[in-house]
């Protein structure tokens, strides 16, 4: 947690600047942009492309991987923030994306997690559980 008017290193943003990584203390870590005031980034490396791949996604929290899209299945792993993971398929309303994260294939729950803005729901092919 930073307090309000803290100040930090910025050493990493992503693709569009939305995203700060940031060394705080001995720990690098993200935060936010739109909580942030930001100066002098102009020279601040691209560490997360958000553009690399239109079928991909990252989660913004450590977020659960299920059997299933809902959380009544259970926990078949955990994706960290911004990894950059493939998408395999979605459910009906696309509430969940089918994922693949080093070998471990489950659902996440579209609330925690963010598409490149050139992806369509309806380019990603819906998969039955």
């Amino acid at each position: 947690t930073i307090a309000r008017g803290e100040s930090f290193s910025i050493v990493g943003r992503n693709s569009d600047s939305s995203w700060w990584q940031i060394q705080y203390g001995n720990q690098q870590g993200w935060v936010n942009g739109n909580y942030t005031l930001e100066y002098n980034t102009q020279n601040v490396p691209v560490t997360f492309n958000t553009q690399d791949s239109e079928y991909n996604l990252y989660a913004i929290v450590y977020l659960n991987i299920r059997t299933g899209p809902s959380t009544a299945y259970p926990r078949v792993g955990v994706l960290r923030p911004f990894k950059l993971v493939p998408i395999l398929g979605r459910n009906n309303d696309a509430s969940w994306w089918y994922i693949n994260d080093d070998g471990t294939s489950g659902w996440v729950s579209n609330a925690f997690v963010t598409l490149p803005g050139n992806v369509s729901y309806d380019q990603i092919t819906i998969r039955e559980q």
